[in-house]
């Protein structure tokens, strides 16, 4: 099936995992882009006494307008919310409602976890039993009561079996990869600018990092500000762009499926995003975080100032 959405992003964390991540988002037909951490990191750049915490604590909060992430990031009972969305596709709910089965299905055909009436806690840390027991019934509460009819049926590829047309953020999603294929790179900046006008948050999840790659002689590289990072040299800006999302109103907390799924999985359970980009990309150097955050509020505001072209490479 595919339908794996949900990509372990530490592959985002090192240069081979990038590679791999990119080749595997290349095969699809659409793009439909997670030892323990504590609740309260304890690392000296997390105390919330400093000012440095508690403009993360703003960005975390970022109010939105954006009426459905609204009920994307509330939503427990996925299946409802799927069903109401479908029904109202110029708003782009068939994209949200397809981002969700998308990522249910994935959790469905990768892992036994849907399947099983509680966690396995045997290989859990203590500390961490509790942690993936909330992670394990978020999941079941989002994801368990989709049938395989109906992971097809509101899938991505399902609404492209159907020439869906009328769902807005599927066709900017849809322009994006032709560009892609075709290889114009006029078109894939026309495109791109479309879905950075959005300032969707799922939009940008879903899209990925392929939204500011872009190759040269050299090979792939991430764009950002007038600045090429080498996509080999596993840099900051991957984790940077991990993160936007968060700051344009996606929910990155624990309830993050990417996030749940790792804590089940791997007992390594984060509170968030950034906790996870802290604690394993920046491997809890302070310095090397805060490069992070400076890039990620430096392209957030970027975002919603409709500053474009600090994405876009140069071009004739």
């Amino acid at each position: 099936m595919k339908t794996m959405r949900l990509v372990l992003l530490g592959t985002l964390f090192t240069a081979a995992g990038v590679l791999v991540y990119l080749n595997f988002k290349e095969d699809r037909t659409v793009i439909t882009n997670r030892d323990s951490a504590a609740t309260e990191p304890t690392h000296p750049i997390w105390s919330t006494s400093t000012p440095f915490i508690a403009t993360l604590n703003r960005k975390l909060a970022t109010p939105t307008t954006n009426k459905l992430i609204e009920q994307f990031n509330a939503a427990r009972d996925g299946r409802a919310l799927v069903m109401n969305l479908w029904d109202r596709p110029r708003e782009g709910g068939r994209f949200y409602a397809s981002a969700l089965v998308d990522s249910c299905a994935s959790i469905a055909s990768s892992t036994d976890i849907l399947k099983e009436v509680q966690p396995r806690l045997d290989l859990i840390s203590p500390e961490n039993q509790s942690r993936v027991i909330a992670a394990f019934d978020r999941l079941h509460t989002r994801c368990s009561q989709f049938t395989e009819d109906e992971y097809q049926k509101y899938s991505r590829s399902g609404l492209l079996r159907k020439n869906e047309n009328e769902d807005p953020l599927v066709t900017k999603v849809n322009q994006f990869i032709n560009s892609n294929k075709q290889n114009n790179f006029l078109d894939r900046i026309d495109a791109t600018k479309d879905i950075l006008s959005t300032k969707d948050p799922l939009l940008f999840e879903d899209v990925g990092i392929r939204l500011y790659i872009y190759h040269n002689s050299d090979g792939n590289y991430f764009y950002y500000d007038g600045n090429n990072y080498p996509v080999n040299n596993n840099p900051a800006i991957a984790a940077a762009y991990y993160l936007l999302p968060c700051g344009l109103g996606l929910t990155c907390d624990a309830s993050d499926p990417d996030l749940a799924l790792r804590c089940i999985q791997s007992n390594q359970c984060y509170a968030d995003r950034f906790d996870r980009v802290q604690n394993e990309f920046a491997a809890g150097n302070a310095a090397r975080y805060g490069e992070i955050i400076q890039l990620y509020e430096s392209m957030l505001t970027a975002a919603t100032n409709n500053d474009f072209s600090r994405f876009i490479p140069p071009h004739n």
